[in-house]
């Protein structure tokens, strides 16, 4: 079968890092870690095992940061390669093995795939602290070759689970999530990414009164705006976000300000004006602020985004990691104990203690069916096949000439 593949090679890094900014073929195309080519189909690793036909899988932010090397080496030893990209997985069971079926699952069945796994899919006992809770993503022995499976932790960064970019893959019944049929097959894809916002929310939701800030104008930042209106939340939300058609849509989504960034717009003074936060200048450096934002979510992850979370929030607030930051050079990080702010890392999701134990997939496709849902689908601004995919990787890069939010793989497509 088909299959978009990341493989890893020092001189290929290299090259990239060195080349890249001016040639980005060497990020993605012919010189780069990054090929279509043919694959073996995966074969069922058990009883407990079913076989996905792919439908969709989203283009996330997280393959783009493989793809163009962004990401920590802190990481490397939670992945394998050659490793199949794809982790926002919408399909169909095109085979169960038994133990599944006993579970309830049949071919035919409409799934998302939670693509964390760790001591459960592994076969491991005792499961370790982090799985015993329900939280595969942050597994203690991710770094280990265990069950017959490399390190690592989630499907799509791992070279014996290939994930979404491919016309099929192997997930244990355990983490298949029923699609109601309320859920149309477009929306459907949105499944994961959506779950990351709600994940994010229910980590530190907003009380009564609260201001929230969003800072972002990618996907994921629609997701935590997405998922504030969903749950029902009727706090004020700012959105910070850099392009225009960035701005309509956070409006359309439910955001009740919008700050574009850009040439002489004083976003601390906006700031000032929403929230009744105090300016001061330094001796040298960025004016500073007392006050802000009660609750920010930063969901980009750079060091821009960071310093102004830190600049925006006010005294005792809190800001929640969504984006994935990573190395921050020279960061000044003072206002977190100046300020005495909480700042909560939030990744994947889990069971929600704040909705009883709930699993966040299984609540995020229940939203999904409300009719209230109806807007994200406009999220999804561009459909590839994986022949296309170094056009794909172009418009998640050039996300201002493409308008482009949320892209997505049609792995059977031929198109």
């Amino acid at each position: 079968m088909r299959a978009v593949v990341f493989d890893l090679s020092l001189v290929k890094y290299g090259l990239a890092k060195a080349f890249g900014k001016q040639l980005p073929s060497f990020y993605y195309g012919w010189p780069s870690c990054l090929s279509i080519r043919d694959v073996p189909e995966p074969q069922l690793r058990g009883p407990a095992w079913a076989k996905v036909s792919v439908e969709a899988c989203g283009f996330c932010g997280s393959d783009l940061s493989t793809i163009l090397h962004k990401y920590s080496p802190s990481l490397s030893p939670f992945s394998s390669m050659p490793c199949v990209l794809g982790h926002e997985i919408f399909g169909r069971l095109a085979e169960v093995g038994d133990g599944a079926r006993a579970a309830g699952w049949k071919e035919g069945d409409r799934v998302a795939v939670n693509p964390a796994f760790g001591c459960v899919v592994r076969g491991i006992e005792p499961l370790c602290p982090a799985c015993a809770s329900g939280h595969p993503a942050t597994c203690h022995r991710a770094g280990e070759s265990l069950g017959g499976l490399a390190p690592g932790f989630s499907i799509g960064f791992h070279r014996d689970l290939p994930g979404g970019f491919s016309e099929s893959l192997v997930a244990h019944q355990t983490q298949l999530m029923r699609m109601p049929d309320s859920v149309p097959d477009a929306r459907a894809v949105l499944t994961e990414p959506i779950a990351i916002g709600v994940h994010a929310v229910l980590k530190r939701e907003p009380r009564d009164g609260e201001q929230v800030l969003i800072i972002g104008g990618g996907m994921i930042a629609y997701s935590v705006l997405s998922a504030l209106r969903l749950l029902g939340h009727k706090s004020h939300v700012t959105q910070l976000l850099l392009l225009d058609f960035q701005a309509q849509l956070a409006r359309e989504l439910g955001a009740d300000e919008v700050i574009k960034v850009g040439p002489g717009v004083d976003v601390l003074g906006r700031v000032q004006q929403l929230t009744g936060a105090h300016r001061h200048k330094p001796i040298i450096g960025r004016d500073v602020s007392t006050g802000g934002f009660p609750l920010v979510f930063d969901c980009i992850g750079t060091p821009e985004s960071v310093r102004d979370s830190l600049q925006y929030a006010s005294s005792q607030g809190t800001i929640v990691m969504v984006g994935n930051a990573g190395l921050l050079p020279k960061g000044d990080v003072t206002n977190v104990w100046a300020h005495e702010l909480t700042w909560i890392g939030t990744a994947f999701y889990g069971p929600e203690p704040a909705r009883k134990l709930r699993h966040t997939i299984d609540l995020t496709t229940e939203l999904l069916s409300d009719a209230s849902a109806a807007p994200l689908d406009k999220l999804v601004t561009h459909t590839f096949s994986l022949e296309h995919y170094q056009d794909a990787v172009v418009a998640n890069i050039q996300r201002g000439k493409f308008r482009s939010v949320k892209t997505v793989f049609h792995p059977r497509s031929q198109a």
